[in-house]
């Protein structure tokens, strides 16, 4: 073989591997849209668990006089304390034998586009993803871990009901609530998260479904804004960011109706650590040269500081 040409079925070199790595960074926004809502903290977290601080405001000022002397002066409180909370690994095995493989090196020493053989990596990213997001969601039962849904403190209640329907569930979905009632929903979550005016600026997430109803409810009769552009002028002094997504559906939410979540998104309120995400770990080969690589992605899932800052309304779709 003249040495210009590439060997095709030999292991793969560290450009086969960046070649094959395009695949893993092709995650639909649909598929990973926490990370769109809460900015993950990628700092190395050693160990299997991450120590943080959570803490609540407490304490008092002093109001002086222009030319009075500092004495007895209040100091800045903080009542909290340090916590730890464990870290979690998702992992997923990348199988090719060596007629894969040299498809892939083949492909890569062309210049063509990633071959079919290396779609197992788009697959292996798009499951860490939905697993990460599900995570951060509802937890792991498993290992006794919440999710931002579920997690112990956080103010829960039912959608208010409005006046047309059989029966409660009907009252509560938004196509079946008038402009009025609708903001009735939205002045109580408000009303929860704010905590007495602690927490001020706030990130509002529904499902997907509720966007396709407020998108095609006009907001009355006479007019062609919807619905949804209404709340948002409405409420835009509070909510200024909006996010809708499967992950708060029934069923995937953990309950038999749709969620509605509304929160200070600020790291104050929640922590959220990716220290590896989606990381290829070095391929074992066996004696016919198949190989074997597992794909890493290290979080620490949902952490909350500030329970009371974080409102879910069960029914509201």
């Amino acid at each position: 073989m003249p040495q210009s040409e590439t060997r095709v079925d030999a292991a793969f070199t560290k450009e086969d591997f960046t070649y094959v790595e395009q695949e893993l960074l092709t995650v639909p926004k649909e598929e990973l849209i926490v990370r769109e809502i809460i900015q993950p903290d990628p700092t190395p977290v050693p160990g299997h668990h991450v120590e943080y601080r959570w803490y609540g405001s407490q304490g008092e000022t002093a109001l002086l006089a222009a030319g009075s002397k500092a004495k007895d002066l209040p100091t800045v409180n903080m009542k909290g304390g340090r916590d730890t909370a464990p870290m979690f690994r998702i992992v997923n095995i990348i199988e090719l034998d060596q007629t894969d493989r040299e498809a892939i090196q083949y492909a890569r020493a062309k210049g063509l586009p990633v071959p079919d053989e290396a779609f197992q990596y788009s697959e292996a990213a798009r499951q860490h993803a939905e697993d990460e997001q599900k995570l951060f969601f509802t937890g792991a039962a498993d290992f006794n871990k919440k999710g931002i849904l579920n997690y112990a403190g956080i103010n829960s209640e039912n959608a208010s009901t409005g006046v047309i329907g059989a029966t409660d569930t009907e009252k509560r979905l938004a196509a079946n609530k008038t402009s009025k009632e609708l903001l009735k929903d939205f002045a109580r979550m408000l009303q929860l998260s704010s905590n007495g005016g602690i927490f001020k600026k706030f990130t509002f997430v529904g499902p997907s479904n509720l966007e396709e109803t407020l998108l095609t409810m006009p907001y009355n009769d006479t007019s062609e804004t919807t619905m949804l552009e209404f709340l948002k002028d409405k409420l835009k002094s509070k909510v200024d960011r909006w996010f809708f997504t499967n992950a708060v559906a029934a069923g995937n939410n953990g309950l038999a109706v749709d969620s509605c979540l509304l929160f200070e998104a600020s790291r104050r309120v929640i922590k959220y650590r990716v220290p590896q995400d989606v990381v290829m770990l070095p391929a074992i080969y066996d004696v016919l040269q198949s190989m074997q690589q597992a794909v890493v992605t290290k979080t620490s899932g949902c952490i909350l500081l500030q329970e009371k800052a974080v409102t879910r309304i069960d029914g509201l779709s």
